[in-house]
């Protein structure tokens, strides 16, 4: 998608690059934001999204890591699994199994 958008930075820019991971994810999500917004009579939507990018930044740590553990059904599971699907998300310690867990405080 980089060299569609700018081709400049195209060589620079991999899935591996974390601004990468959370400029596309904000990009994505204000897509879908201003598509509810403009499409809605409804007044209660959400309109103090700064939380949301916060969250966004946490989703995009999954490019580097195996899984996330987050009870934040609402934007950070869904976002998460459609970002990276093949990453593990988890909503609770017990999901997580134990090839994730190391014991540094049982040293």
């Amino acid at each position: 998608m980089p060299r569609k958008w700018i081709p400049s930075l195209a060589s620079d820019v991999t899935e591996q690059w974390y601004t990468w991971q959370v400029l596309r994810l904000w990009y994505g999500w204000a897509l879908e934001w201003a598509d509810r917004r403009a499409n809605t009579l409804d007044t209660t939507l959400q309109s103090d999204i700064s939380n949301d990018f916060y969250d966004m930044e946490y989703v995009a740590s999954l490019s580097r890591a195996d899984g996330l553990l987050t009870g934040d059904k609402r934007l950070v599971q869904p976002l998460a699994r459609a970002a990276f699907p093949e990453k593990d998300v988890f909503s609770s310690l017990e999901e997580v199994p134990d090839s994730y867990r190391c014991d540094w405080g049982s040293r």
